[in-house]
């Protein structure tokens, strides 16, 4: 098995090596400490991309759906709806919509 020492000697010529040893001399890491960062680093960014990928599934089962406002008597009752068609029966009803308070997560 070849040592690491030996990698390092022989491929000292590729520009990654280049910023391998200024990032060395400037830390003053010894090339098994850096080796240990790295690993940790590509550990956390894995980790950090599968929890991301965890939540995109968890919420893949919903899909965003707007808040419908209405009033009615001058302003003095209000109806929130996520449904649009149940929205567009009660402005027909007489109440009038005021817009998308905001947006909820609904089951598909």
């Amino acid at each position: 098995m070849t040592d690491f020492k030996d990698f390092l000697t022989i491929t000292k010529n590729f520009p990654a090596m280049t910023y391998w040893d200024t990032l060395s001399s400037r830390t003053g890491m010894t090339d098994k400490q850096l080796i240990a960062v790295l690993c940790l680093s590509v550990a956390v960014l894995f980790c950090t991309v599968l929890l991301l990928l965890v939540q995109l599934w968890r919420y893949a089962r919903y899909r965003v759906t707007p808040l419908y406002r209405l009033a009615r008597m001058g302003g003095s009752q209000h109806l929130l709806t996520a449904d649009g068609d149940e929205a567009a029966a009660l402005q027909s009803a007489g109440w009038t919509r005021e817009g998308i308070a905001g947006y909820v997560l609904a089951k598909k």
